[in-house]
């Protein structure tokens, strides 16, 4: 969680979105999901759910015109499960656990030919995939750490 302030700090003035990114039908799939929800009303970033299409959201992403996009998702880091790690928008092609439509190094590259920005990734390394509601515990912990780590650096009326 450290690198995940230490990269925040910078844009702590700037227009951030959260894209929260998977399935919550698939358990630990739903990480990024489940973090927008319980951030919403206590951040001044802007939260969107892309669940597992973001490519829908492409419009709502174009019109809040953010200069970081911050996306969250499960994703495969062989680490042991709820690990966080921050990766650079350069590492997202091969990051991720392909359950979306749209890989999200595509889905950037198609908003780069839109607007200017930059990304990263939020990835959580997952215990299960499997279809099922509910995080395990090694990713609910890990999503309360998000969430606390967010309020506390991007807060309301900052």
């Amino acid at each position: 969680m450290t690198e995940v302030r230490s990269f925040l700090k910078p844009w702590l003035r700037a227009r951030i979105l959260i894209l929260g990114v998977g399935s919550s039908s698939r358990r630990d799939d739903g990480a990024g999901p489940e973090l927008i929800k319980r951030l919403r009303g206590r951040t001044r970033a802007a939260l969107l759910d892309g669940a597992s299409a973001p490519e829908n959201r492409v419009k709502d992403i174009v019109a809040l015109k953010p200069e970081l996009i911050l996306l969250v998702d499960a994703a495969q880091l062989d680490a042991e499960p709820g690990a966080v790690r921050l990766l650079p928008e350069e590492s997202i092609g091969g990051a991720g656990v392909g359950t979306h439509g749209l890989p999200l190094h595509m889905l950037l590259r198609y908003l780069r030919s839109e607007m200017k920005f930059q990304a990263a990734l939020i990835g959580i390394q997952p215990r299960s995939l499997e279809f099922g509601e509910g995080l395990s515990p090694e990713v609910e912990a890990a999503v309360q750490g998000l969430e606390r780590l967010l309020r506390e650096e991007l807060p309301i009326g900052s």
